[in-house]
């Protein structure tokens, strides 16, 4: 499967396949720093992020990391470590009602958790995936196996990875899928001692999601360019002759065989076409 420019042009293709698989490696890198503890970081490489605005005019905004939430409100930065099961009730003051009143916090908490070892994964997965970009490059070392492992494992980390950010999003920002790529609005109404009347909530997602959104439909790109690439026809035959050894399977990918019954001049210099060059020279 693949079409005959993709053939004569495999070299320029796979290598932009690689160039575009290593940005989008940069790009999960960079959503990996959601995964610290530092407060600071976490406001520029949130995953989701709120402003909620409250009857008596407080404001306070939210960041969402992968192990921890930072709430802001005034000049006041407080850090939650998501590991502690009892941080959706940790508030300052009269804003505690903000956590269970209408934010899922504990199935926000529990989903950034779970998100850190897909993210890892996601990081680990595309190395392989830049290796086997760069494998295809040439006929001799193009292979069956890299041609469907890259179009299988692109197109499943795509699928996986966006319906992850979508469970994400839901439990974080309570999007819908209509909206899923807009602010979220939502005015609400709370009555408590000390705090009662409209409560304006505008959530979105952040940085470190647009990161790996961006990496993963990247992926497209790469799967795309497997589909373009063939193997070449004398690796697409099967296997009959005995003892092939893998050089000489390999050599099926730049039009050579096996050396010593086909010719194998563009790896043997000086080899003459049908002489067996697993045979000492016997001239002397």
């Amino acid at each position: 499967m693949g079409l005959a420019f993709g053939d004569r042009n495999r070299g320029p293709i796979m290598f932009s396949a690689f160039v575009v698989s290593f940005v989008a490696w940069i790009l999960i890198f960079a959503a990996l720093f959601s995964t610290s503890r530092d407060a600071s970081i976490i406001q520029g490489v949130c995953w989701a992020t709120s402003e909620t605005t409250f009857p008596n005019g407080t404001v306070m905004h939210s960041y969402i990391g992968i192990k921890e939430r930072v709430d802001v409100v005034e000049s006041s930065i407080t850090s939650y470590s998501w590991d502690d099961e009892h941080s959706c009730d940790q508030r300052s003051g009269q804003l505690a009602v903000y956590s269970k009143d209408y934010w899922s916090c504990e199935e926000c908490r529990q989903t950034a958790q779970a998100a850190e070892l897909w993210l890892i994964t996601a990081a680990i997965t595309q190395v392989f995936q830049m290796t086997t970009d760069l494998q295809r490059t040439t006929r001799y070392g193009d292979l069956n196996c890299q041609k469907g492992m890259g179009m299988i494992t692109g197109v499943w980390g795509t699928y996986s990875t966006l319906k992850s950010l979508r469970v994400f999003m839901e439990a974080c920002t309570q999007r819908s899928v209509e909206d899923y790529m807009q602010t979220r609005v939502r005015h609400l109404h709370i009555n408590r001692t000390g705090l009662s009347g409209p409560v304006v909530v505008e959530s979105k997602g952040g940085p470190g999601m647009v990161l790996l959104l961006l990496a993963t439909i990247l992926k497209l790109y790469d799967v795309l360019c497997h589909v373009i690439v063939p193997t070449p026809a004398a690796k697409q035959e099967p296997v009959t002759e005995e003892e092939l050894c893998l050089v000489d399977y390999m050599a099926r990918n730049s039009d050579a065989a096996r050396c010593g019954r086909i010719e194998l001049e563009e790896l043997v210099v000086g080899s003459a076409p049908g002489e067996d060059c697993g045979q000492p020279d016997q001239s002397n």
